[in-house]
């Protein structure tokens, strides 16, 4: 029996290493992976905040792909003066 149990944890442990997606920080760079967490770039004066007056440009080019989807699962800007635009393609 803990054998089992044993391998199952080995498993369990593999499976989480396969699945791990590598995290953004908002920057002017251009990434190319088919999973990953986008974060802001935490460059405020609190952590966790980003700054004021930053202007970048963060690509998403997944060769191949017919599609990119992305699932924003917070979001916080100050209301009229922080944007945020996403452009399907160069222009």
């Amino acid at each position: 029996m803990k054998k089992h149990f044993f391998i199952a944890l080995v498993l369990l442990g593999l499976g989480s290493i396969a699945l791990a997606q590598n995290d953004y920080y908002m920057s002017n760079a251009t990434v190319s992976d088919c999973k990953g967490n986008f974060y802001d770039s935490d460059n405020g004066l609190i952590t966790g905040d980003y700054d004021h007056n930053e202007d970048y440009i963060f690509t998403i080019c997944v060769p191949n792909a017919a599609s990119i989807t992305l699932s924003f699962t917070s979001f916080c800007t100050e209301s009229v003066e922080d944007f945020i635009i996403i452009y399907d393609g160069p222009d």
